[in-house]
């Protein structure tokens, strides 16, 4: 098993392999997160338009359960990165809408929703737009081949903290652990963010069932998000089902095809001023591993995500902080 002093591997700069690199960072590990996106957060993702405006396109929110996962929430929510977002959320069916279940608090980053994640990541050497293709185990530790060409390692202990099915793609000589991964289940998700006049809607938030958009939200109802005068932000998500039928779909014409059911369903007459949308492949965890992380200790090889545990932000802190307390 890595001593303090181990150099440690993590594909992924999303909050699971943030935390988990962060644990290991505080006992002594040397920690090198690899990031193929431009940013930290993974879904935990916001996107800005060419006018400012901004959208939570990937979580919508977060929910707070764990004793330990509150003391950091805490912490972040003293430093402004973490508010409360005082939504009602509501359930369209049948013309009709019904309130849902309050439920726990609604916290969001802020004032947009990675902040939180970057924070967290703290003095980690995090490096951004690097893909790793490729990477196998010799007798001096793990060897990581970019995409681009650059090579990386030896590293004395690897994790994986990406979706399931991308962590399957990349452990091709290493069947016992990907024969693990064979039950984990994650649909794709079209996000639809649009700008758009004062709709009129008096709803900020909801569920929409039987319905190719599965989750709308008023972006701009969420705590410090900027808008223009007289607009409003909108993010729609679309089903699984109806993502999955529409995968490889054109992006403008998945964006105004939702966009119009949406506001067609809803009864908003509100026209579009910016429209665009982004394709998660990997967004919600249908079926989890059912175990918080997998660690095999003779490969010095571990897995997490909120795929290990269920489809919620604090699942991917939990999953990564508990791979980091069985290394360390």
């Amino acid at each position: 098993m890595p001593a303090t002093g181990s150099r440690t591997a993590i594909i992924g700069a999303g909050l699971a392999g943030v935390t988990c690199g962060r644990r290991l960072l505080e006992v002594g590990h040397d920690v090198t997160i690899f990031e193929k996106s431009r940013g930290i957060g993974g879904r935990a993702a916001t996107r800005r338009s060419e006018a400012g405006t901004t959208f939570d396109h990937g979580a919508q929110y977060f929910t707070v359960r764990d004793p330990l996962f509150l003391e950091d929430v805490e912490h972040l929510a003293v430093a402004g990165l973490v508010q409360e977002w005082p939504v009602e959320l509501m359930q369209f069916n049948s013309q009709a809408w019904q309130p849902e279940e309050a439920g726990a608090k609604k916290l969001v980053g802020s004032p947009r929703m990675p902040l939180f994640v970057r924070e967290l990541a703290g003095e980690l050497d995090v490096r951004l737009e690097c893909q790793i293709g490729r990477l196998w185990r010799d007798e001096n530790g793990w060897i990581l081949h970019e995409q681009a060409g650059s090579q990386w390692g030896p590293f004395d202990a690897l994790v994986l903290a990406v979706p399931a099915p991308q962590a399957v793609a990349l452990l091709q000589d290493y069947l016992p652990i990907r024969a693990q991964l064979d039950h984990v289940q994650m649909d794709p998700c079209w996000a639809v963010m649009v700008e758009t006049p004062i709709s009129g809607l008096p709803h900020d938030a909801g569920f929409i069932a039987d319905h190719p958009v599965a989750w709308f939200a008023r972006n701009n109802s969420k705590p410090g998000r900027p808008q223009k005068e007289g607009h409003e932000s909108w993010v729609l998500h679309a089903s699984g089902d109806w993502t999955r039928d529409h995968l490889e779909d054109d992006a403008a014409r998945v964006a105004d095809g939702l966009w119009k059911d949406f506001a067609g369903t809803v009864g908003v007459d509100a026209q579009p001023v910016w429209l665009t949308a982004h394709r998660w492949r990997y967004a919600r965890v249908v079926r989890a591993l059912g175990q918080t992380h997998i660690w095999d200790a003779d490969l010095a090889l571990g897995l997490c995500g909120d795929w290990c545990i269920d489809a919620r932000v604090e699942a991917a802190w939990l999953s990564g902080s508990s791979l980091a307390k069985e290394i360390a």
